[in-house]
């Protein structure tokens, strides 16, 4: 395994510390795996809040003014919020697991893991305090550069990594 060339990768890391089977305990007592092993992890508890929100939201669906009306802005807020907690673990988990699989090394993933984190933990909350109330609005551009952000440096990160492996031409 030592021949794969990453030295310091998180997938390199961990085929070097284990010598069979999934050794979880050793993977993330590495400190050098710790940012991916936060997105992960944290993906996984955002996308099961995002469901525990939407059961909450769900005990007045079936009334037609509950929170205002199907299309309130309340409501339509609220739901922003609760498909947030979703898309952007989503987007968390896909982090990860790209790291992971392209080899990606650490100090090429840290400010987009970062970014990707600010974000996710940003979005529900500003749709819920526009929900609450109409002038927070004016804070989703906090999420949203912090995702898009996130998003498009790694997908520039994804890009060189290929590039050296000779994926791409």
């Amino acid at each position: 395994m030592a021949g794969w060339g990453c030295k310091h990768s998180i997938v390199s890391i961990y085929l070097h510390n284990t010598t069979r089977g999934v050794r979880v305990n050793r993977l993330i007592g590495n400190k050098a795996t710790i940012v991916i092993w936060t997105n992960l992890l944290f993906a996984w508890v955002w996308m099961t809040s995002g469901l525990v929100a939407g059961a909450v939201r769900g005990v007045g669906f079936h009334d037609e003014k509950w929170m205002g009306g199907y299309g309130s802005w309340r409501r339509r807020l609220t739901r922003l919020g609760h498909i947030a907690f979703l898309g952007t673990g989503i987007l968390n988990l896909a982090l990860a697991l790209s790291a992971m699989m392209a080899m990606v090394s650490v100090e090429a993933a840290r400010w987009p893991s970062v970014l990707l984190l600010v974000g996710a933990l940003s979005m529900p909350v500003v749709c819920y305090l526009s929900a609450w109330r109409k002038p927070f609005r004016l804070l989703f551009f906090l999420p949203v550069l912090s995702l898009t952000g996130g998003c498009g440096w790694f997908t520039f990160v994804l890009f060189e990594r290929v590039q050296a492996m000779g994926v791409l031409p």
